[in-house]
């Protein structure tokens, strides 16, 4: 990841099927977003850039 990470979480998160409503903070390597999705609805989930590719999960 040679750009902004930020914007490529983002990305990543829309390509994942989710409407982000805010970015919320960043502490460490883990951005926190406030996302939608049809069957979820409103809640918070927590990204970083891994090894493997990103790591997500619900909060």
């Amino acid at each position: 990841m040679f750009g902004d990470k930020k914007k490529e979480i983002q990305e990543y998160l829309i390509k994942e099927g989710y409407d982000i409503k805010e970015f919320l903070k960043k502490n460490g390597d883990w951005y926190y977003f406030k996302v939608e999705t049809f069957w979820s609805g409103v809640h918070t989930v927590k990204v970083k850039h891994g090894f493997f590719g990103y790591d997500k999960q619900k909060v």
